[in-house]
């Protein structure tokens, strides 16, 4: 739980190295981005926990498998088409919450930077969340945070390298690239100490879940053009219009493409929005 705060806590010292304005934007991009994760991600890795502590101590691991696989295709699901979303919106999200006072376009561009390049790392940070949790299950709690130790090392690496090149963005994206390898990491350990333990295939569902995102970027970024006066307002009716445009293409996009577990997805969304 408190890799990406040690690795926050880096980024703003380094921030701290960097133009005006740095650390404000690493505070306000690290926190925009904490709201999907917070609702989905960490959400989905706690529920889970007893689920898969059960599951190993009767030995389940088909069982372990079969929820394991439909709670990532789920998150892949939300958090692929999130990022697209963030990019296409990501300015005005940030225009509603945080534009006023001394907040100006500079600072816009600047938290829009970061918030994209936190957004990058949402899907893995919700993994490592979701696959964390089994080695708990086991028993075994000495592995994550060993491999924690190195995600952190690496992550300080990265950060000294990409912040010569784009500045504090670079901090943000090191922070999203260390999600990814954190993600790979793991499942190495988890097939080397449970053999009789396999992740499925998602590659093919992976593919389908980034072409309706794409489509929704470019549907998006079509649209913001059409009303592209800047104020409070029109971000407000680009967020919540766009937004609404973007669920239907996500359900009618998967349900076209037969996007696996997208239906039982699907209505999970469609009653939490239509719930009284």
């Amino acid at each position: 739980m408190a890799i990406r705060q040690v690795n926050l806590a880096f980024d703003l010292i380094l921030a701290s190295l960097l133009a005006t304005g740095s650390i404000a934007a690493l505070n306000y991009g690290n926190r925009l981005m904490q709201l999907p994760l917070g609702v989905f991600g960490v959400a989905v890795g706690v529920a889970v926990l007893p689920l898969f502590s059960r599951l190993i101590t009767e030995g389940n691991w088909e069982e372990l498998e079969d929820s394991l696989n439909f709670s990532m295709s789920s998150l892949a699901f939300i958090m692929i088409p999130i990022v697209a979303i963030v990019a296409a919106l990501g300015k005005d999200m940030i225009i509603i919450l945080f534009m006023r006072g001394n907040f100006d376009l500079h600072s816009l561009n600047m938290t829009y930077q970061a918030f994209l390049c936190y957004s990058f790392g949402l899907l893995f940070y919700s993994w490592n969340r979701l696959i964390i949790p089994i080695f708990y299950a086991a028993k075994d709690t000495k592995t994550p945070v060993k491999i924690s130790v190195f995600i952190v090392v690496l992550n300080i690496s990265l950060n000294i390298l990409l912040m010569q090149f784009i500045g504090h963005a670079g901090l943000a994206l090191a922070t999203s690239i260390s999600a990814v390898v954190h993600f790979f990491i793991l499942i190495v350990f988890l097939k080397k100490k449970y053999n009789q333990f396999k992740i499925k295939n998602l590659k093919q569902s992976l593919i389908k879940i980034i072409t309706l995102a794409l489509i929704i970027w470019l549907v998006l970024t079509y649209l913001t053009h059409l009303f592209s006066q800047e104020s409070v307002i029109y971000s407000m009716m680009r967020v919540f219009v766009l937004g609404a445009i973007s669920l239907v293409i996500l359900l009618g996009g998967a349900h076209v493409l037969n996007i696996e577990n997208s239906k039982v997805i699907g209505q999970r969304i469609w009653r939490k929005l239509t719930k009284k």
